[in-house]
């Protein structure tokens, strides 16, 4: 029996594999089940996905933002809404300030 740090290497290379995946050109059905596998084996082994992995897909639909995703930027958010469901994604940034 593997010890728990081993497992979740296993875990994490195969979410890196996933994302590679969801992140192609692939079909959007493929795309769509690897977003889904990824999620279930992050809460499955209690690996909390990054930030960057995370902010490429909509949560609601689990679909990958492409061609028809809508992304604004307004005071200190990003506005990301997905064009499957409509759901709106708030990110909060801290714009760079000049150096006067």
């Amino acid at each position: 029996m593997r010890n728990k740090k081993a497992k979740e290497s296993i875990a994490e290379k195969r979410i890196a594999e996933l994302n590679a995946i969801a992140t192609s050109d692939e079909s959007m059905e493929l795309r769509k089940n690897a977003i889904q596998i990824m999620e279930d084996l992050g809460k499955r082994m209690d690996i909390s996905l990054q930030k960057e992995v995370k902010r490429n897909y909509c949560k609601n639909c689990k679909t990958p933002y492409g061609m028809n995703t809508r992304v604004r930027l307004k005071k200190e958010n990003v506005i990301i809404t997905c064009g499957e469901c409509g759901k709106i994604r708030r990110i909060r940034y801290r714009p760079l300030r000049s150096q006067s």
